[in-house]
């Protein structure tokens, strides 16, 4: 089993366990880091919550951070996503006991 890696899986599923009625939906995703950073070129893994279509939002902080879709997966070079519903993920709580990553892709990622 994998051990959750950082706060952002954690903080993004409470936020949906939290608000029920919100038509978000969870990500976990395979991404690297930004050549200016300092995990330049790092895979890792990562989860932010999609709101409809269009807009992400990025709970690794304590200051959330809401941003168009398509220039946050360019900006994270975001892969080999796993998307749930919050019935999903939910049974995937219950299923694995920890937030996160679940899918077999993102095992032994940092």
């Amino acid at each position: 089993m994998t051990e959750p890696t950082g706060n952002c899986f954690e903080n993004c599923a409470r936020a949906l366990i939290d608000q029920p009625e919100a038509d978000w939906k969870l990500v976990h995703a395979v991404c690297t880091g930004h050549p200016a950073s300092e995990i330049a070129g790092v895979r890792y893994g990562h989860a932010f919550l999609l709101l409809g279509d269009d807009m992400v939002l990025d709970m690794t902080t304590d200051r959330a951070v809401l941003v168009g879709k398509d220039e946050y997966y360019e900006l994270g070079k975001v892969q080999e996503v796993a998307v749930y519903d919050r019935a999903a993920m939910l049974l995937q709580l219950r299923y694995n006991r920890h937030f996160g990553p679940w899918a077999p892709e993102f095992h032994g990622m940092p």
